[in-house]
């Protein structure tokens, strides 16, 4: 083997698949960045996410458990033993979330079914599905972009909502950036992307 292809070798077999991040950084990068945008709703800020993105998967995985990365999707499914399955999505869908969702201003003060009961996932897959309707990605001037599915789970006092939509449709960005809007009752979330600003390497994460 000539000795350039086997410094080579070497060099990939000590390099690191990715840079270790700080706490700061993992907490930018998930809470407050391209990817993941705070927004005041309801007394409270929600957080919508670009849950697929490669920096945000990155993130979740090299996180603690911390109380910001308990609604990382990534850290949830691994966690369940579902990793395999997210990856599969990733490969279909963009995934976005809604982590600290107002339960309250969606469900009223109770009483509700217990958690997880057969009547609690049905109220949350009514909730998922009066989401849905009211939710759209606009890219650019175009038509707007509704997802797929939303999934809602419970998050103690809050929701996590997760929004799956095709990554056929083609998305880009006027001026204004990508339009992300979302509604339910007294709530609504209005938030914009810049996917000039969502590029890791040169490439498009999202």
């Amino acid at each position: 083997m000539r000795t350039w292809l086997m410094l080579l070798v070497l060099m990939l077999s000590r390099a690191p698949a990715h840079a270790q991040l700080s706490d700061a950084e993992i907490r930018q990068l998930v809470t407050n960045s391209p990817w993941s945008k705070q927004v005041p709703v309801a007394g409270s800020s929600v957080i919508v996410r670009w849950e697929s993105a490669s920096p945000v998967i990155e993130a979740c995985a090299q996180g603690g458990m911390e109380k910001y990365l308990y609604s990382c999707a990534s850290k949830l499914l691994y966690l369940s033993g579902l990793q395999k399955k997210f990856s599969e999505m990733v490969e279909h869908f963009y995934i976005l979330s809604i982590s600290n969702y107002p339960k309250s201003a969606v469900m009223g003060a109770g009483p509700h079914p217990p958690e997880h009961s057969p009547a609690a996932n049905a109220e949350l897959a009514e909730i998922g599905k009066n989401i849905r309707q009211r939710t759209t990605l606009r890219p650019g001037r175009g038509a707007p972009i509704k997802p797929i599915d939303v999934v809602v789970l419970p998050a103690g006092e809050t929701l996590l909502v997760l929004l799956f939509f095709d990554r056929r449709e083609p998305l880009t960005e006027s001026g204004d950036g990508l339009a992300f809007e979302s509604s339910y009752g007294s709530i609504h979330i209005g938030t914009r992307f810049r996917l000039t600003e969502m590029r890791e390497n040169g490439k498009a994460a999202l």
